[in-house]
This record gives C-alpha cells, sequence and structure tokens, in this order.
C-alpha cells in the first residue's frame, strides 16, 4: 500500500524565518518615518507572504518592538501558528460502563492534526497512545498524527463489530470522496480499546451484520465492499461489487473458498447529471 502524501507537521523556526522578519522590519521602520502608510502595509504585505514562505509559521518566541505595527504582525503570525487543543466525548463500553475521551490536536495550515486519544474513567487515566498505535499498524513509519477536515478529527463513537460495546473511529487523512478511517474495538477481558482497521466511508449493516464500504475509483468507477467477522473475530472482505460506467458493467465478487471471485455481471445504465 502506497502512503499518500500527508500535510507537513509544524514548520519550526529557521535561519531563513528569522531574515525575512528582520528584512520586513526595515522595509516597515523606513517606510513609517518617511509617512508612508501605504507603502509600509504594501511592503509588509509580500515580505509576510516570504516570511511564511520561509518557514516561521513557529514565529511566538520573536520580540517585535512595541507598537501598533507590531501587534498587527503578531495577530497575522498566530494565524499561521499551530493551536493546540482538546475536543472531549464520552463512549459506553461494557455492561454500560462510561469513559471518557480526550483528543489532543493541533491545527496547521490547511487541516487539523489529532496526535493523541487518552481514555478516562472518570479521573483514572486507562490508556493512551491510540493514535501511535494506527499509524504504525497502517503504515509502520511517518508521523504519528491523524489528519482531517474535522477539529474533533471527525471522531465517531458506534458499536462495529456487534458485541453492544462502543468503539472509536477518527479520520486517518485527508483523500477527496474517499474519507479512510481509523478504529478502535473494545476489548472488555483488556478493559481497553485496540486498534483493528482503517476502513473508508464505512457503514453498519445491523441485520447482516456487516460493514459496507462505498468507495470511488475514479470519476467512472465506482465500488462497494462487504466485509463481515470471521470466527475467529477477524474482519475479512467478503465481497465487493465494482460499477465501471465507463464499460456500463457492474461487476459482482464473493468470496468462495478463500478467493474472491467473479459470480456475476449486469448491464448499467449510464450515469445521470
Amino acid at each position: 500500500m502506497n502512503r499518500p502524501v500527508l500535510t507537513s507537521p509544524i514548520i519550526s523556526e529557521n535561519i531563513r524565518g528569522f531574515k525575512a522578519v528582520a528584512a520586513m522590519l526595515i522595509v516597515l521602520f523606513f517606510c513609517t518615518a518617511c509617512g508612508r502608510t501605504a507603502a509600509a502595509d504594501s511592503a509588509a504585505q509580500i515580505l509576510f507572504q516570504k516570511a511564511v514562505g520561509a518557514g516561521i509559521k513557529e514565529a511566538k518566541g520573536i520580540s517585535f518592538a512595541e507598537n501598533d505595527f507590531a501587534a498587527a504582525w503578531q495577530e497575522k503570525v498566530d494565524e499561521y501558528t499551530a493551536k493546540e487543543y482538546t475536543c472531549t466525548a464520552e463512549i459506553t463500553v461494557d455492561n454500560g460502563r462510561e469513559l471518557q475521551l480526550v483528543l489532543h490536536g493541533t491545527k496547521d495550515e490547511y487541516f487539523y492534526l489529532i496526535h493523541e486519544i487518552e481514555v478516562f474513567d472518570g479521573e483514572k487515566l486507562i490508556q493512551s497512545g491510540l493514535v501511535k498505535e494506527a499509524v504504525m499498524a497502517e503504515w509502520e513509519d511517518g508521523n504519528f498524527y491523524a489528519e482531517s477536515i474535522s477539529k474533533d478529527g471527525g471522531l465517531s463513537v458506534a458499536d462495529m463489530n456487534f458485541d453492544g460495546a462502543g468503539d472509536i473511529a477518527i479520520q486517518g487523512w485527508v483523500a477527496n470522496a474517499n474519507v479512510p478511517c481509523y478504529y478502535w474495538l473494545w476489548d472488555e477481558e483488556a478493559g481497553q480499546f485496540t486498534y483493528a482497521f482503517c476502513i473508508c466511508n464505512a457503514e453498519i449493516d445491523e441485520a447482516q451484520k456487516q460493514i459496507i464500504s462505498h468507495m470511488r475509483e475514479s470519476a467512472v468507477c465506482h465500488s462497494t465492499y462487504y466485509y463481515a467477522y470471521d470466527e475467529d473475530g477477524k474482519l475479512q472482505n467478503i465481497g465487493y461489487e465494482l460499477e465501471d460506467y465507463g464499460k456500463l458493467i457492474k461487476s459482482i465478487y464473493e468470496l468462495q473458498n478463500g478467493d474472491m471471485k467473479l459470480v456475476s455481471e449486469e448491464a448499467l445504465a449510464p450515469m445521470q447529471g
């Protein structure tokens, strides 16, 4: 599996950043001294963009002169500085036991990065490190965070293995129409959550005890995957349907004797709209 490129983590201060800031302030003070406020604003705007491009997103530690522009500049810097925050949620596990989830995240320029999930039983911390566990299980390398367009990481709580206990899901990374999510299942015997799998656009079919994943393979090709738990409690793909609107054919595959086999094909009507 080829891992998609994730958003870079927070860029720290560097020499180029300091040079860009210094150049900006020199132009600002020169223009202000000459009474050219508009010119100063324009120059500051240009240099601010260059400074950001040079990598000064983490510029909180830089000291500025006490003047009106310094405050305005710091405000703009703060917009590009990662914001640390927490989100909380409750989850019900075995026998109605209520646990609290605390997600720790930061905001980069475009997305929210969830780098830790803590599980509390009242005041007692009973588990942490869930995000790192998921990333290592799927990729074996990389940054230990999950990436989302939502501040809470796209957190959802649902019974994914039909045992009556709540399970945890957050978005793994941003991937357009397909939304991959990491899932942790509650293990009553261990008294904690265990990382289980990553599935895109998952839906629960309570009646069939299945998990269904709808995927967009391309502009003209859509797929639906069906998952069920085997006798050992492991989730496996038991079949899928591939709708190819380029060929106007729907192909249906099923797992038979350990192999995925084509069992039927149907004609498709052209896509509408």
